[in-house]
C-alpha cells in the first residue's frame, strides 16, 4: 500500500515514522474483526480489549517467555522460516501462497573412494544444498546395511588392537572422514581421537599409522558431536600433521612425575536484578445497572357509612356528593455519594525460582600405558 500510493518503502520512512504509520493503519482497520464480533453478539468483557503492540501486553509476553527460557522449558535456536526476498521480512504461513513444483531426488555418497564403496553411506534428499552443513551421518546400529561400519576394530601401526570405532568426524570442506574416536579403557568408556590420514581398511578392521602409546597420550577432547577448530588444530599438531583448519593451537602438556595437576570446574554465581515486568493502571468507567428499592406508600379508599336519620323533614328527589381520593406515589431522585477509595500499591513477594545452566568440569583419569 505504501509503495503503491507514495512510491516509498519502509526504509525510506525510517523506524519511528513506519511505526507511527502502523498505528494509524491499526486505528483504521484493526477494529474490523471486533466490529464483526459485536454484530455477532459475542458476550465478552470489552473493557479488557488489548492489542498485540500495547506496552503492557507486549512486556508481559516477553517476561513470560524469558521465565520459560530461564526454567529450561523452551529453547532458542535457528529454524527455517518463510522469508520474502522482495519485502525482506518473514511471512506467516497464512501469508504464503503455496504451489507444487517438480523437484528431484538427489543421492549423496558419504565416505569411501572412487574405487570402493564398502565404507560409504548413500543419503537421498530433495535438499542437496543442505549437505554443505553436514558434519556426520548417523545410522541405526541394528540396520544390516551398516553393521560393518559400527564398532569396527582399530589397530595401531604394529597391528596391536586399540579398541572400536566410536564416532566418525567428517571434514567440513571435503566432506570426507577425517577423524575417528577409538573406544579404549577397561569398559570402553574413554574415546581418543585418531586421524584417518594414512589409515587402511582391511578385512580385520581399520589400521592407523600411529603407535598405541602415541594414541593413548593424545589430548582428551569432549567434542559433543562437533570438533572445534581449536581442538582440531591441537590434534593436528600433536600428530605432526599439516594443519587443515585455522585457529590457535591447544597447548596441552603431560605433568612430569611428582608434579601436581589442578582440576578446575565452573560454578554458577547467581544474583538478581530488578527489571520492569509490566504496568498496571486504575481506570474508572461508568456502568448502568438496575436497582430496586421497596418503599411504603398509602392511598385512600371509599367506604359507605350508614346511620339513622334524626327528626326534621325530608324531600323526595335526586342528590349527589363528591369526595377527592388521594394516594402516595414514589418520587425518585438521584444523588452521587462517595462509596470507597481505591489506590494501587506494590508489595514485595519472595518466591523460590530455579536457575539452570550448563557448567564445565575437568576430570582427571589414570591412563596406564
Amino acid at each position: 500500500m505504501l509503495a503503491e500510493k507514495e512510491g516509498k518503502s519502509r526504509h525510506d520512512l525510517g523506524r519511528e515514522e513506519f511505526v507511527a504509520r502502523v498505528w494509524e493503519w491499526k486505528e483504521d482497520y484493526g477494529g474490523r474483526i471486533l466490529d464483526q464480533m459485536r454484530r455477532l453478539g459475542d458476550g465478552v468483557d470489552w473493557s479488557r480489549e488489548r492489542f498485540t503492540m500495547d506496552d503492557g501486553l507486549s512486556r508481559a509476553v516477553q517476561t513470560v517467555f524469558k521465565r520459560l527460557y530461564d526454567d529450561g522449558l523452551i529453547y532458542r535456536a535457528e529454524r527455517i522460516i518463510n522469508w520474502c526476498p522482495r519485502c525482506l521480512t518473514a511471512l506467516s504461513d497464512i501469508e504464503v501462497d503455496h504451489s507444487e513444483d517438480d523437484g528431484e531426488l538427489v543421492s549423496i555418497r558419504y565416505g569411501g573412494d572412487n574405487n570402493s564403496t564398502d565404507n560409504s553411506i548413500v543419503v537421498a534428499t530433495t535438499r542437496a544444498e543442505t549437505m554443505l552443513g553436514d558434519t556426520a551421518v548417523a545410522v541405526h546400529p541394528d540396520d544390516e546395511r551398516y553393521k560393518h561400519l559400527v564398532g569396527t576394530e582399530v589397530y595401531d601401526v604394529q597391528g596391536e588392537k586399540l579398541g572400536k570405532v566410536g564416532t566418525v568426524y567428517v571434514n567440513d570442506t571435503s566432506h570426507q572422514p577425517e577423524w575417528v574416536t577409538v573406544q579404549t579403557g577397561l569398559f570402553g568408556h574413554k574415546e581418543t581421537f585418531v586421524p584417518l590420514a594414512g589409515a587402511s581398511d582391511t578385512r580385520d578392521g581399520l589400521t592407523v599409522r600411529w603407535s598405541k602409546a602415541k594414541i593413548k597420550d593424545a589430548p582428551r577432547i569432549d567434542a559433543n558431536g562437533r570438533l572445534s577448530e581449536r581442538d582440531s588444530v591441537g590434534l593436528y599438531q600433536y600428530y605432526d600433521l599439516p594443519t587443515q583448519r585455522t585457529g590457535s593451537p591447544d597447548k596441552r602438556s603431560r605433568p612430569a612425575e611428582g608434579e601436581t595437576m589442578t582440576r578446575s570446574e565452573e560454578r554458577l554465581n547467581v544474583s538478581t536484578e530488578k527489571v520492569e515486568t509490566g504496568r498496571v493502571r486504575l481506570r474508572k468507567h461508568v456502568v448502568t445497572e438496575e436497582q430496586q428499592i421497596t418503599v411504603p406508600v398509602t392511598h385512600e379508599e371509599v367506604r359507605v357509612e350508614r346511620m339513622p336519620a334524626e327528626g326534621g323533614t325530608a324531600k323526595i328527589g335526586e342528590d349527589e356528593q363528591e369526595i377527592v381520593l388521594h394516594e402516595e406515589k414514589p418520587v425518585v431522585r438521584k444523588e452521587t455519594v462517595p462509596v470507597e477509595q481505591v489506590r494501587l500499591r506494590t508489595e514485595q513477594v519472595t518466591e523460590q525460582r530455579k536457575v539452570r545452566d550448563k557448567v564445565r568440569k575437568e576430570q582427571i583419569e589414570v591412563d596406564p600405558k
